[in-house]
């Protein structure tokens, strides 16, 4: 049986143009809420720093939404069209999840108030497990009230510094740039690259640090 909490809070997904990242973190987040048996209290939305408003969903991004789970047909990712991010949606949200430090940059321009509870997918997933191990259950557990998201955007601010990145998936190279470049290791970050002119195979390393990194956000930010 679902239990129902009562207004938890916004939840805001920001990506570049909200039809790749910020729509599959959106769902990805909606699965997990719906996987705690919350029934209702958080709503999450997702917008674009640059979007062409009311464009479709990147092809890719709504095929691994389809393949997910049952709960795709009814999570809104069918009917999904690219929002600009604005002031107001800033403003209301209680958390802000970006894509990279890009996204929190133009958000923090628009909003400059919104600075202190914006973070990227992985900041946000490190650092609830940093407060998670330095003051034990933060969890949104049955009975948190109304400010129980913005709650744990301040927890989260808390703990910044502390976390450390680490080096993020890359996309398959073809023949020649693997001929031709010289191997390093990849930088470690908290980014969430956009892969959106990359095609299905450069989707998929972004599209499983994202499943990762939303699992562990959740461990840390709901009640199983």
């Amino acid at each position: 049986m679902d239990r129902v909490v009562e207004e938890l809070g916004t939840l805001l997904v920001v990506c570049h143009a909200n039809i790749c990242r910020s729509p599959l973190i959106e769902h990805l987040l909606r699965r997990e809420l719906a996987g705690a048996g919350v029934a209702g209290g958080i709503r999450v939305e997702s917008a674009g720093t640059h979007a062409i408003v009311g464009a479709e969903l990147c092809v890719v991004c709504a095929r691994a939404i389809e393949d997910d789970d049952a709960l795709a047909a009814s999570d809104g990712g069918d009917a999904h069209r690219a929002r600009q991010l604005d002031v107001e949606m800033l403003d209301r949200a209680d958390l802000v999840i970006v894509a990279s430090g890009a996204e929190r940059a133009a958000a923090a321009r628009i909003s400059p108030a919104s600075r202190d509870r914006t973070f990227t997918l992985l900041e946000a997933a490190a650092l609830a497990e940093v407060m998670a191990d330095r003051d034990g259950d933060h969890a949104l557990a049955p009975g948190a009230t109304g400010a129980a998201l913005r709650s744990l955007a301040e927890g989260l601010a808390a703990q910044r510094g502390l976390a450390t990145p680490v080096a993020a998936p890359q996309p398959p190279r073809g023949r020649w740039a693997r001929l031709f470049s010289r191997e390093t290791e990849p930088p470690a970050t908290f980014d969430l690259d956009d892969v959106h002119m990359l095609g299905v195979d450069g989707h998929q390393p972004m599209i499983e640090t994202a499943r990762g990194a939303v699992a562990r956000f959740a461990d840390f930010a709901l009640t199983r």
